[in-house]
């Protein structure tokens, strides 16, 4: 979302951004991604070629070709001298990058067609835009846990995209932070072992290990192995909601990982991973941030990332956790990629942090702030923590005065189930009523209590 740092400025790590040029408007990233599947762009890597030869090479008509030409010709990827056409130069050093730029223009129709249905949803009424949105429904992060065909092949799709944005992200990370001094490292939500295997290329004295879900590191095991740090990447199976993470580190990361959770459980993990580190050790929240809306502007480069706009949090939010649990010389950086990131660091501190007992398959049945709600016809249960809200901690839904965070079951899928989402919207109607009569935070927790409809149910065990 972040401007694009001009060709003749750009660092090395920076170098990735050239594809950006070339996502100007959804026209032209559509003429691309044709491109790419007729042959037309391989074609070109031969030689340059005639429209009626282009045409042959990739089995189509010449004056469909013609068209096409004539738009990626306007989109400066193609140039046309003498009856030939040709890769551009710019566009032909593009394709170092070829992976990379395949995945933003084959993963742009699905945020376009959203901003363009259901835009309103995503302003005004978030649960109910992530209830049906397909670029939420890519990322399935509720399965994972069972290693079999059918989650294998739903997880592969995102982690591919995941793992090519994380191949050339990786370098600004490297570029601000210095591993040297580092023996072991916990990625933790490490996805396929892409960031891991950056750092051990970098650094041959570094071993990684990344903790994800079950399927996760089986897909992560496949991508690292046949690479030459194949053996300094170690994957770690388990759920970070629920399971300790391993400990005695010299760093751990969040990379693009923390954004995916409500603020109750990324408080959780950021607990854990202070607990999973060697006194003295560093703790990386590398992530994207959240830009000014004015900022949000046309070209599809600067929107690819606008369905989890909500989802990002500010720098001094990490910042803020991490100082109230205990961590020092705690500070952020803003670092200019595609869209705006941040890289938050911290120390540990000698006094391990207890993290609070609370997760999805234990909860606390005694904090004050959880409502735990499970639903008659179905297997899937949500808890929602009210709680006034404080500047700077965002939630799920703010009023003036409250703050509603949720997290879902691990049985619950959130993402597709419209049910939950319904339910979310009527948590915050109430929430917002409760602000308006000028209620307690106490009274403003009975309120919620009482809003469930279809089904939902207040389980009063995990309730105070």
């Amino acid at each position: 979302m972040a401007r694009v740092t001009h060709r003749k400025n750009r660092a090395e790590w920076q170098r990735f951004l050239v594809v950006d040029d070339y996502l100007g408007d959804a026209v032209h990233v559509a003429a691309l991604a044709t491109a790419f599947d007729c042959g037309l762009i391989d074609a070109l890597l031969e030689k340059p070629r005639s429209i009626a030869d282009l045409a042959r090479a990739c089995g189509r008509e010449p004056e469909r070709m013609r068209l096409l030409v004539d738009l990626l010709a306007g989109g400066k990827a193609l140039a046309k001298r003498a009856k030939l056409v040709s890769l551009r130069p710019g566009f032909a050093a593009a394709l170092e990058f070829r992976d990379l730029l395949e995945a933003k223009v084959r993963y742009s129709p699905i945020v376009l067609g959203e901003i363009g249905d259901r835009f309103s949803d995503l302003v005004f009424d978030f649960p109910a835009y992530t209830a049906r949105s397909r670029a939420f429904a890519l990322f399935r992060y509720h399965a994972g846990k069972t290693v079999i065909s059918k989650e294998l092949a739903d997880a592969e799709p995102w982690v591919s995209l995941t793992t090519v944005l994380t191949r050339y992200e990786a370098a600004a990370c490297l570029a601000h932070f210095d591993f040297a001094g580092c023996r072991r490292i916990l990625d933790v939500g490490g996805n396929s072992g892409e960031l891991a295997r950056r750092i051990c290329e970098r650094h041959p004295e570094v071993r990684v290990d990344v903790f994800d879900l079950p399927v996760i590191c089986e897909i992560g095991r496949r991508h690292v192995g046949g690479s030459p740090e194949a053996d300094r990447i170690g994957f770690v199976a388990g759920d970070a909601r629920s399971d300790d993470l391993p400990a005695g580190y010299d760093a751990c990361i969040f990379k693009s990982m923390l954004h995916d959770w409500p603020d109750a459980d990324a408080q959780l993990f950021l607990e854990k991973a202070l607990g999973a580190l060697a006194p003295g050790g560093r703790l990386l929240v590398f992530e994207r941030t959240r830009v000014a809306a004015p900022r949000l502007r046309s070209p599809v480069r600067s929107i690819l990332s606008l369905p989890f706009w909500p989802c990002f949090r500010e720098a001094r939010t990490y910042v803020s956790w991490l100082r109230k649990r205990g961590a020092t010389d705690v500070a952020a950086q803003r670092i200019e990629l595609d869209m705006d990131f941040m890289l938050v660091t911290a120390t540990a501190g000698t006094e391990r942090p207890r993290p609070r007992a609370q997760s999805p398959a234990a909860p606390a049945a005694s904090d004050p702030t959880l409502l735990r709600f499970r639903h008659e016809q179905e297997d899937h249960a949500l808890d929602l923590f009210v709680e006034p809200f404080v500047e700077g901690n965002p939630s799920f839904a703010v009023t003036g005065r409250f703050a509603l965070s949720y997290r879902p079951w691990p049985a619950t899928n959130a993402v597709s189930r419209p049910r939950v989402a319904g339910m979310l919207a009527l948590a915050q109607a109430a929430l917002s009523r409760a602000d308006q009569a000028g209620l307690t935070i106490e009274q403003a927790r009975q309120v919620v209590a009482s809003s469930a409809l279809g089904g939902w149910v207040l389980d009063k065990s995990a309730a105070r």
